[in-house]
């Protein structure tokens, strides 16, 4: 039934003993009464008016009834059941987010007549989390301990995925994890957890991508710097001619394994300084003679402000040096004992 007012008419018949009629009215003739206005209300259906909701996480409603009514005659229903999925509990309805996008939603009552009264429409907005990838680690090593264990540094990193508020998801979404080198190796540990490790050292930053499964399209990445420190180094002894002048020892010196990228040494004349001198990391030659040369790889302890790390290696070579010209010029000198 409707809510308004409603004018009704009654008629009033007597039957009395014999024949005797009693026709009365409100002036004492007609055998009518006078109308009368009778106001009918019906019940009154009101829920919220917007409710914003995240994919992975769904929230419950409930309907405010005036009246007393059979709650268990209540019903939801949504517009677009593609974006969102209802499960209904009398004045209480549990909906679950589906897919991006807009819909609304509303509770109707119907009475035993077949009349339906239906509340307000609630607009729900369905949306993505925000994306940020935490830590963001800037470089992980590969490197040989004091008691010459390999140690692979590795790193966790959370996508996490928050709400406007600040606050995250209580149910993550799944990530799909990728490196764009074999240099780190990225694997799912949690929802939207994984484990970065290093292998081995890197030309220039690895991107490690976390993307929405199902939503590929929303990302977040990271650079990442592997630093490999060599195990061990190649340093042969050379003769050279008073004409190499300076000379750069760099092309003599094999660092392993071939993947180490923290190639940075230091020389030092440790014996016949009269013979050459180090000037800007070149060998200048002064003049024949014998000399032995101290290299040491680079110190990277202020890498490590926790102590580790991978000590320096320290070794030498013997520099023959000879008057004139190389009379073999381009021909790779053999490395030999210089006494």
């Amino acid at each position: 039934m409707n809510s308004g007012k409603f004018a009704y008419t009654f008629y009033a018949e007597h039957s009395g003993q014999g024949t005797t009629k009693h026709d009365r009215d409100i002036n004492g003739s007609p055998g009518t009464l006078s109308s009368q206005i009778v106001t009918v209300k019906g019940t009154t259906l009101t829920i919220p008016k917007t409710l914003t909701l995240y994919i992975g996480e769904g929230a419950n409603t409930n309907v405010d009834a005036t009246g007393n009514i059979d709650s268990s005659k209540l019903k939801w229903e949504s517009d677009n059941d593609n974006i969102i999925g209802l499960k209904s509990n009398g004045a209480n309805v549990a909906i679950s987010p589906k897919t991006v996008g807009e819909t609304t939603i509303r509770a109707t009552y119907t009475y035993p007549n077949g009349h339906v009264v239906k509340s307000n429409d609630l607009k729900v907005i369905v949306k993505l989390p925000n994306l940020a990838l935490n830590p963001k680690p800037n470089e992980l090593w590969v490197y040989q301990d004091a008691q010459g264990t390999l140690i692979k540094q590795s790193a966790s990193i959370t996508l996490d995925q928050t709400k406007l508020d600040g606050s995250k998801l209580t149910g993550p979404l799944g990530v799909d994890w990728t490196s764009s080198s074999t240099a780190l190796s990225v694997s799912e540990t949690g929802a939207n957890v994984a484990t970065v490790r290093a292998e081995h050292g890197s030309e220039g930053g690895v991107t490690i991508l976390g993307k929405l499964t199902d939503y590929p399209g929303q990302s977040k990445s990271t650079l990442i710097d592997v630093k490999e420190y060599p195990q061990l180094i190649s340093t042969p002894n050379v003769i050279l001619y008073m004409s190499d002048s300076p000379y750069s020892y760099s092309r003599q010196i094999t660092f392993y394994p071939d993947t180490a990228n923290v190639t940075g040494y230091g020389l030092k004349v440790l014996e016949g300084t009269d013979v050459l001198t180090v000037e800007r990391g070149e060998l200048k030659l002064l003049k024949p003679g014998l000399a032995k040369v101290g290299l040491v790889t680079q110190d990277v302890s202020a890498s490590f402000p926790n102590g580790g790390g991978p000590k320096p290696i320290s070794q030498y070579f013997y520099v023959q040096v000879k008057d004139g010209t190389d009379p073999n010029p381009g021909v790779d000198t053999p490395a030999g004992d210089f006494y």
